[in-house]
Protein backbone atom coordinates (compact mmCIF):
# COMPACT_ATOMS: atom_id res chain seq x y z
CA UNK A 1 0.00 0.00 0.00
CA UNK A 2 2.58 2.52 0.74
CA UNK A 3 4.23 1.72 -2.40
CA UNK A 4 1.19 2.59 -4.30
CA UNK A 5 0.89 5.51 -2.48
CA UNK A 6 4.22 6.98 -3.03
CA UNK A 7 3.88 5.89 -7.31
CA UNK A 8 0.67 8.21 -7.32
CA UNK A 9 2.25 11.01 -5.48
CA UNK A 10 5.32 10.64 -8.12
CA UNK A 11 3.01 11.18 -11.15
CA UNK A 12 1.18 14.08 -9.38
CA UNK A 13 4.72 15.29 -9.20
CA UNK A 14 5.28 14.60 -12.75
CA UNK A 15 1.88 16.34 -13.99
CA UNK A 16 2.65 19.38 -12.00
CA UNK A 17 6.15 19.35 -13.01
CA UNK A 18 4.81 18.99 -16.68
CA UNK A 19 2.33 21.55 -16.47
CA UNK A 20 4.51 24.29 -14.38
CA UNK A 21 7.22 23.73 -17.23
CA UNK A 22 4.62 23.80 -20.08
CA UNK A 23 3.41 27.66 -18.80
CA UNK A 24 7.12 28.39 -18.10
CA UNK A 25 7.45 27.89 -21.81
CA UNK A 26 4.71 29.82 -23.07
CA UNK A 27 5.56 32.98 -20.71
CA UNK A 28 9.22 33.19 -21.69
CA UNK A 29 7.86 34.99 -25.45
CA UNK A 30 5.40 37.43 -22.98
CA UNK A 31 8.57 37.96 -20.58
CA UNK A 32 10.91 39.14 -23.52
CA UNK A 33 8.29 40.96 -25.20
CA UNK A 34 7.07 43.35 -22.08
CA UNK A 35 10.34 43.30 -19.61
CA UNK A 36 12.05 46.48 -19.78
CA UNK A 37 15.12 44.62 -18.01
CA UNK A 38 15.13 42.30 -21.21
CA UNK A 39 14.91 45.48 -23.77
CA UNK A 40 17.86 47.18 -21.99
CA UNK A 41 19.86 43.64 -21.68
CA UNK A 42 18.65 41.92 -24.85
CA UNK A 43 18.53 38.88 -22.83
CA UNK A 44 16.65 36.57 -19.94
CA UNK A 45 17.85 36.49 -16.92
CA UNK A 46 20.38 33.25 -15.64
CA UNK A 47 17.71 31.89 -13.57
CA UNK A 48 15.01 32.09 -16.04
CA UNK A 49 17.03 30.27 -18.18
CA UNK A 50 17.85 27.65 -15.25
CA UNK A 51 14.24 27.14 -14.66
CA UNK A 52 14.33 24.53 -18.16
CA UNK A 53 17.08 22.48 -16.42
CA UNK A 54 15.04 22.36 -13.22
CA UNK A 55 11.82 21.00 -14.58
CA UNK A 56 13.76 18.91 -17.00
CA UNK A 57 15.36 17.22 -13.73
CA UNK A 58 12.73 16.99 -11.55
CA UNK A 59 10.71 15.46 -14.36
CA UNK A 60 13.47 13.05 -14.35
CA UNK A 61 12.83 11.84 -10.78
CA UNK A 62 8.82 11.82 -11.18
CA UNK A 63 9.35 9.67 -14.66
CA UNK A 64 11.81 7.53 -12.89
CA UNK A 65 10.22 6.75 -9.80
CA UNK A 66 6.87 6.33 -11.60
CA UNK A 67 7.92 3.81 -14.02
CA UNK A 68 9.27 1.58 -10.96
CA UNK A 69 6.16 0.97 -10.10
CA UNK A 70 4.02 1.37 -13.15
CA UNK A 71 2.33 -2.28 -14.54
CA UNK A 72 2.68 -1.46 -18.60
CA UNK A 73 5.89 -1.88 -20.57
CA UNK A 74 4.38 0.68 -23.42
CA UNK A 75 3.98 3.25 -20.76
CA UNK A 76 7.07 2.70 -19.24
CA UNK A 77 8.83 3.39 -22.46
CA UNK A 78 6.45 6.45 -23.66
CA UNK A 79 7.18 8.64 -20.41
CA UNK A 80 10.93 7.91 -21.23
CA UNK A 81 10.58 9.11 -25.11
CA UNK A 82 8.49 11.94 -23.84
CA UNK A 83 11.02 13.08 -21.54
CA UNK A 84 14.35 12.28 -24.19
CA UNK A 85 12.22 14.38 -26.75
CA UNK A 86 11.73 17.35 -23.87
CA UNK A 87 15.38 16.90 -23.41
CA UNK A 88 16.28 17.46 -26.79
CA UNK A 89 13.98 20.40 -27.42
CA UNK A 90 15.73 22.00 -24.77
CA UNK A 91 19.28 21.01 -25.76
CA UNK A 92 18.71 22.50 -29.02
CA UNK A 93 16.96 25.74 -27.93
CA UNK A 94 20.09 26.30 -25.33
CA UNK A 95 22.22 25.56 -28.20
CA UNK A 96 20.09 28.19 -30.65
CA UNK A 97 20.10 25.32 -33.60
CA UNK A 98 16.47 26.06 -34.23
CA UNK A 99 15.69 22.46 -35.65
CA UNK A 100 11.94 21.50 -34.68
CA UNK A 101 10.51 24.85 -33.03
CA UNK A 102 8.63 25.21 -30.41
CA UNK A 103 5.70 23.00 -30.96
CA UNK A 104 7.42 19.57 -30.21
CA UNK A 105 8.88 21.18 -26.78
CA UNK A 106 4.95 22.15 -25.82
CA UNK A 107 4.19 18.48 -27.27
CA UNK A 108 6.16 16.56 -25.44
CA UNK A 109 5.00 18.34 -22.11
CA UNK A 110 1.41 17.66 -22.87
CA UNK A 111 2.21 14.57 -23.32
CA UNK A 112 4.09 13.98 -20.05
CA UNK A 113 1.09 15.08 -18.81
CA UNK A 114 -1.31 12.86 -20.35
CA UNK A 115 1.31 10.08 -19.57
CA UNK A 116 1.44 10.55 -16.11
CA UNK A 117 -2.38 10.89 -15.68
CA UNK A 118 -2.62 7.54 -17.83
CA UNK A 119 -0.51 6.01 -15.56
CA UNK A 120 -1.69 7.40 -12.10
CA UNK A 121 -5.71 6.48 -13.61
CA UNK A 122 -3.99 2.33 -14.28
CA UNK A 123 -2.83 2.50 -10.53
CA UNK A 124 -6.13 3.69 -9.47
CA UNK A 125 -8.18 1.15 -10.87
CA UNK A 126 -6.55 -1.47 -10.48
CA UNK A 127 -5.68 -1.42 -6.81
CA UNK A 128 -7.58 -4.72 -5.87
CA UNK A 129 -6.54 -4.10 -1.25
CA UNK A 130 -8.39 -0.82 -2.19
Amino acid sequence: MKTLLISKKADYFGILTSLACALHCALTPVLLVSSSWIAQNNELPWYWSVLDFVFLVLSFFAIRHATLHSQKNWLRYSLWIAWLALMLCILQEKFELELWGEFPMYFSTFLLVVLHSYNLWQKVNSCDEC
